[in-house]
């Protein structure tokens, strides 16, 4: 804002001086031209084209044929006939190129060398008009609340170039220019704990400990109850809080598998514990949440999944789980059913936040998917699953195969059982597992999901299961 304030108040002032300049140019242009014009174009300077032409005289003596008042043979070839005069012409401008007629022109053009970069700047800026001015002054802030708005905008951009600068290009000492700049300007900015940490590490990694040791005496002093203030103060702090971190992923994993394998009751408990043993404000509370609604959804129907549901939007908006939670809530308003075991619709599409989108129509064909973990054995899952089927299903002619789903990186693999008539029959087979879990890939962790021949192909489409998990929950379970 003050740096454009300077530009529009210099173009102000000097634009005037600059239009007589421009003006007393032109004319001297025009005089100049009317003198060229007065005159044969094949009329150099003598002085001029002798010392181009010099060396040419002394190459080409031999052949010139022009007398001169002396009575010899002269070598310049402006004394020469037309094709001698066009032949020093061109050699003038391909060693010299090409030059106005000018008087003093070697001169003329070391004064323009001489120009400073300000100066064409300038230059150019003073061209401007009162129009272009305007327009260059359009959107500058004078109220107090869009100067107050101004100020936001550069404050966020020192904070987010300082972070960048850290952490994305490692220049460390860009970063502390740019942070410093922060905390001068805006003293009272909420960015000044985080600004206090970037700094005290970019510091750290420039050596320089005395600046170091100056901000993380700031953060200390300041903030002492922070995480920034526990790290400095105890190394140690840092493995404790990813030890909790971890442990809070492994119980959310472990009550997940709970609620997969039918456990509600169990996986319920869980998450009722979560705050005891975690804190309300842990970083998974999000997910713990939306699974207590799925869980609600499975025990008590589809009026307890969609309170769960608003709730989850409620206390978590801007979250990923609140955006699965808008999902589902759109699925359930297109239901029929208000419970388990009632009649579901025909057809409903489902598109997740991802984009991918799956049908429910449980009289078409479905296939049995087992989705195992990344390392597993396929070709040992295969023999199991074979083995499982000539136990309970011989009369079902099933056949299997494999795939893998995803990059070359994170392959999925995962076992297709083809095929049974409809939602219903398949659903026996997946039931079928739940009691006998100990025939089926015993040692093995997997998941298992009926599934359409339709919302089949949509999965190899999009080479992912993301959302298909919360489909098989609404539809097939509930």
């Amino acid at each position: 804002v003050e740096e454009r304030a300077k530009v529009a108040a210099r173009i102000k002032k000097q634009r005037d001086e600059e239009a007589r300049k421009k003006i007393e140019q032109e004319v001297r242009k025009q005089e100049l031209m009317s003198k060229i014009n007065a005159k044969s174009t094949a009329s150099f300077s003598k002085i001029e084209l002798g010392r181009a032409g010099g060396d040419l005289a002394m190459e080409n003596q031999s052949s010139k044929n022009t007398t001169v008042s002396g009575g010899g043979r002269s070598g310049f070839f402006a004394y020469g006939d037309d094709s001698d005069l066009k032949k020093g012409k061109r050699d003038f401008e391909r060693k010299w190129g090409s030059r106005d007629l000018t008087d003093n022109w070697r001169r003329a053009a070391a004064a323009s060398f001489g120009n400073s970069k300000e100066q064409k700047e300038e230059s150019v800026a003073d061209n401007l008009t009162e129009d272009d001015i305007a327009k260059i002054l359009e959107g500058l802030p004078t109220t107090p609340d869009e100067k107050a708005a101004a100020n936001k905008l550069i404050e966020d951009a020192l904070f987010s170039l300082g972070g960048l600068f850290r952490d994305r290009l490692q220049n460390h000492e860009k970063a502390t220019i740019r942070l410093e700049e922060l905390l001068q300007r805006y003293p009272n900015t909420e960015y000044e704990l985080d600004a206090f940490y970037m700094l005290y590490l970019s510091y750290k990694e420039l050596n320089n400990s005395a600046k170091a040791k100056l901000y993380a005496d700031k953060i200390i002093q300041k903030y002492p109850e922070s995480t920034y203030a526990k790290l400095i103060s105890d190394p140690s702090y840092i493995k404790q809080i990813m030890s909790d971190e971890r442990k809070l992923q492994v119980y959310y994993e472990e009550t997940y598998d709970l609620f997969k394998k039918g456990q509600y009751q169990i996986a319920n408990e869980r998450i009722a514990q979560v705050a005891n043993q975690f804190g309300a404000t842990n970083p998974l509370q999000p997910r713990f949440a939306l699974l207590g609604a799925m869980i609600s959804g499975s025990m008590q129907g589809r009026d307890k999944y969609i309170d769960g549901l608003k709730d989850v939007m409620a206390k978590y908006p801007e979250t990923p789980e609140q955006i699965r939670a808008r999902d589902m809530l759109r699925l359930l308003g297109e239901q029929k059913s208000s419970g388990p075991g009632q009649d579901r619709p025909a057809a409903v599409e489902n598109s997740n936040s991802e984009g991918s989108s799956f049908v429910y129509d449980e009289g078409k064909l479905h296939y049995i998917l087992v989705v195992l973990d990344k390392d597993a054995n396929i070709n040992d899952a295969k023999v199991g699953v074979s083995d499982y089927n000539r136990k309970y299903h011989n009369l079902d002619k099933l056949r299997i195969s494999n795939i893998y789903l995803g990059d070359l990186e994170n392959k999925v693999p995962m076992i297709v059982i083809r095929r049974y008539k409809d939602a219903k029959e398949s659903m026996t087979y997946y039931e079928g597992i739940q009691n006998n879990k100990s025939d089926f890939l015993s040692g093995f962790k997997y998941t298992i999901y009926p599934v359409t021949q339709d919302n089949y192909r949509t999965i190899l489409k999009e080479k992912s299961l993301d959302g298909y998990d919360e489909f098989f929950e609404l539809y097939y379970k509930n």
